[in-house]
């Protein structure tokens, strides 16, 4: 998978990875890569602590190595340049610490110096983060590199030597990916973390089938393809299980002396710690909520023609539609009180809501508009249908009322003819108020800072009732950014459900950025001893808080963030800048990683050779063998 850097500097031409560089299959893999609009980067590596120590800490070998890199780049037309050095901390290499991160700064500063865009990388240790003792100090090398690649894996031999356990877990245990991703965001930006996923699992013969059970040899790295395999083999008390505290699935089941279906023979119980959809979903959700630069995984093609860990992919990190949200200050661009008179039952009316003066929606490139609309003073039980004008109106309602209440709902409604929407009342007569709140480009091209919406999993930041209700025009400020989920950086607007409970007479909420002026507009409406949610977006003010504004008698209010919107660019793909899916609460991110680059390498147990490979493409017992590119497994070192 890379170029091997041998201890002058030079690129060995012996190796597998000198057969890979000059292969048709590396060009189809950069041309097509290049098509899609991906990036591909090489790799250079070493894994014995002579030859990095060599490399890093010589100044002619250094000099080498970069220069053989450099030209490796522009043979190939290639993207930038990924290190994978795996070496460790040892009393016998002093300067290797040192000289690696000279080794990076002299390394990123000419590949820059000659493709100001080039991706220079590394891969580090899941627990690298925790301590400044090993081979790579993260604080030290965060100015010199673009990205970290954690190698968030094989975190089982560190977490319970000597028993079967979960490869990657989300939670527990010295090492995990949460406690791993917090430690490298306290000495690196978000932006230059790429967190590495497994596509591969573990697997031991063991003293029973209880959780984490004591092994009676050494693991066996299992591809997914080959988990696939395990578990539809026929194997004997198969059980499958999920650990609740790693996030994590298992198996286990019997493996006879003789006659296994599988074919092991092992004659003892197997423990099947992996990686599935689930498991890897919660992991993404991790890169989501953090807002790293991305994710990447050891290793592509692992899951064989399995399309699971595909549509994972998609699911969390699919290009939501279709391109930008802008929150806005918000405005009213409607209500029938004014002069236009209530609608009346069966009625459809249309307005143009982009371009109009006063109306922040531009009158191109606007995708659609999001709304606040309420209704009050209906004189009869109805429902109200919200869409593209000149389209036909759909058989769904948008907001249900009762006879003299006033209700408010949270629309986003796609621009129809003219950039105009069309509002239809079922029954009766009642007076409609829009208040726009923002939009959806067309494009993500958009200059501004708009961002990438994100769900989150609803959180509560404020209750009056723990503490005192809001009085007539007092305004209570919500910090967001910190809380609830809410990354303390780089959000630009927060989705909240806000709720108004306990009125003591009719009134309105106005939620807004704190900072600015109480603007004209209602969030959510009430009268006495009514209790009303409304969904909001907002921008977020000043000291990262939003206001709520409480117009007569006194109320309380609840305050839950429910997903927020990343404010500035997507780096790697500008064009992809801060899309919102209309969908509002789904969970979407442009996949962002250095091209296909992501990697881990296997490792053994207990003193010996790992038993089977986790480049077996299926996973039947019997089978064995090396990772692909004859690439031995090897001990991977936590930290």
């Amino acid at each position: 998978f890379g170029l091997d850097i041998n201890a002058d500097g030079s690129i060995s031409t012996t190796t597998n990875g000198w057969t890979g560089w000059n292969s048709q299959n590396l060009v189809n893999t950069i041309n097509g890569a290049h098509a899609a609009g991906d990036r591909a980067v090489v790799v250079i590596k070493a894994f014995d602590n002579a030859t990095i120590n060599q490399i890093v800490t010589t100044p002619s070998a250094t000099q080498a190595a970069i220069t053989n890199t450099i030209n490796a780049i522009a043979a190939k037309n290639l993207d930038g340049v990924n290190v994978d050095f795996e070496g460790s901390s040892s009393s016998g290499y002093p300067n290797m610490q040192s000289g690696l991160t000279n080794f990076m700064h002299q390394l990123s500063s000419q590949v820059h110096q000659r493709w100001p865009q080039a991706m220079v990388s590394i891969d580090t240790y899941s627990g690298s983060a925790s301590w400044d003792g090993g081979i790579f100090k993260i604080g030290d090398l965060a100015p010199n590199v673009d990205a970290f690649f954690i190698m968030a894996y094989d975190m089982a031999f560190g977490n319970m030597s000597g028993h079967a356990g979960a490869n990657a877990p989300l939670n527990g245990g010295t090492y995990n990916d949460s406690t791993s991703v917090a430690q490298y965001l306290s000495k690196a930006p978000a932006s230059k973390i790429l967190l590495g996923v497994p596509y591969f699992g573990y697997k031991w013969s063991t003293v029973d089938n209880k959780p984490n059970s004591t092994a009676s040899g050494g693991a066996q790295a299992d591809t997914y393809a080959g988990v696939l395999s395990d578990l539809s083999c026929g194997a004997q008390q198969l059980t499958q299980s999920w650990d609740s505290i790693a996030a994590s699935p298992w198996a286990s089941w019997y493996s006879p002396a003789t006659n296994d279906p599988c074919g092991g023979n092992h004659g003892s119980w197997r423990e099947l710690y992996y990686d599935n959809a689930a498991s890897l979903g919660d992991k993404y959700d991790l890169v989501i909520n953090n807002n790293l630069l991305g994710t990447g995984m050891w290793a592509l093609g692992y899951d064989g023609t399995s399309q699971d860990l595909w549509n994972a992919l998609r699911v969390k990190f699919g290009n939501p539609w279709p391109g930008q949200y802008h929150p806005v200050a918000p405005a009213r661009i409607y209500d029938t009180r004014a002069g236009a008179g209530r609608l009346g039952p069966g009625e459809t009316r249309s307005l143009i809501v982009a371009g109009q003066p006063g109306v922040p929606v531009p009158a191109n490139g606007a995708a659609s508009v999001t709304f606040n609309l309420t209704v009050t003073g209906p004189t009869a039980a109805s429902y109200l249908t919200v869409f593209p004008a000149g389209a036909a109106r759909p058989a769904t309602s948008n907001l249900n009322v009762a006879p003299n209440t006033t209700v408010a709902n949270l629309v986003t409604v796609t621009l129809g003819r003219n950039g105009a929407i069309s509002i239809f009342n079922a029954a009766g007569a009642a007076d409609v108020v829009l208040d726009v709140a923002g939009w959806t480009s067309i494009t993500g091209n958009d200059a501004d800072a708009a961002g990438l919406y994100r769900g989150l999993t609803p959180s509560r930041l404020l209750d009056t009732r723990m503490s005192a209700s809001l009085g007539p025009q007092q305004t209570t400020g919500v910090t967001v950014l910190g809380n609830g989920g809410v990354p303390a950086t780089g959000v630009s607007a927060v989705a909240l459900n806000v709720t108004a409970t306990n009125p003591t007479t009719a009134t309105y909420l106005t939620v807004f950025p704190a900072g600015g002026a109480i603007p004209t507009t209602s969030s959510v409406n009430v009268t006495a001893g009514q209790t009303v949610p409304n969904r909001v977006i907002v921008g977020v003010g000043a000291n990262g808080q939003v206001n709520v504004t409480n117009a007569a008698g006194t109320l309380d209010v609840l305050v839950d963030v429910s997903g927020r919107d990343r404010a500035g660019e997507n780096h790697r793909h500008p064009q992809r800048r801060g899309r919102y899916p209309p969908s509002a609460g789904a969970r979407r991110r442009a996949l962002d990683r250095p091209g296909c680059r992501a990697r881990r390498r296997a490792r053994d147990v207990g003193g010996g050779a790992a038993q089977g490979g986790a480049g077996q493409r299926h996973g039947h017992e019997h089978l064995g063998g090396q990772l692909p590119g004859g690439l031995s497994q090897r001990r991977r070192h936590t930290r």
